[in-house]
């Protein structure tokens, strides 16, 4: 009979913990497309609460506060971007194929506008979840970045002025802007689209 017990209470238990769990997953799902569609000053946790089908009392039990929704959401976003581009910064293609490949996953799997990120981290956040932010984003983004200019690629060279912190900010910057385009117009990037993109950041759109 014990025993008996035993297992009903775990079983009572490990429902429970998988209902949380699934309800967790609700919140952050929510909180993402409304926070990369309205930023985090547009966004209020009775919003996220109301779209997730929960009372604001129960998303302050898995979050304490919208500061700490926002960094989940943002570490589960960057931890899938992550993983996506790892691959592609260390392989041994040409620099033109990383930056096509990587502008790609980017526009297909990136739910956010780099701006409004950059807005929300340096605006809207205090300084210990501003320092948090920071080295998310700059392990996702610009780590990546720079790795693909420091392997060396005997077809392409840095102009003897420009460094890798110049060249990978100039690309994160283009990169920012053609999500921003995208995610607000709704204008969908094709191949070409890309392809054209990356020549005109690499060579320029004048002929010498």
């Amino acid at each position: 009979m014990e025993k008996q017990e035993a297992r009903l209470l775990m079983d009572k238990l490990n429902k429970r913990k998988a209902d949380l769990e699934r309800t967790r997953q609700v919140i952050l799902t929510v909180a993402s497309d409304l926070f990369m569609t309205k930023g985090f000053k547009n966004t209020s946790t009775r919003e996220i609460a109301d779209k997730a089908k929960i009372t604001q009392p129960n998303l302050y039990h898995h979050f304490k506060n919208k500061k700490e929704l926002y960094l989940a959401v943002i570490e589960e976003l960057t931890d899938h971007v992550q993983a996506e581009l790892a691959p592609i910064v260390t392989d041994n293609s040409s620099l033109e194929t990383k930056l096509f490949r990587l502008v790609k996953v980017l526009l297909e799997e990136h739910p956010a506008n780099l701006f409004l990120m950059l807005n929300d981290m340096f605006q809207e956040m205090d300084a210990d979840y501003e320092r948090a932010l920071y080295q998310i984003f700059k392990k996702t983004y610009i780590e990546n970045i720079a790795v693909i200019f420091e392997t060396e690629d005997k077809t392409y060279h840095l102009q003897q002025a420009v460094s890798v912190s110049d060249a990978t900010r100039f690309v994160l910057y283009n990169v920012s802007a053609l999500l921003s385009v995208e995610k607000t117009y709704q204008r969908k990037t094709t191949d070409e689209d890309i392809q054209k993109f990356i020549r005109f950041m690499l060579h320029g759109i004048i002929e010498k």
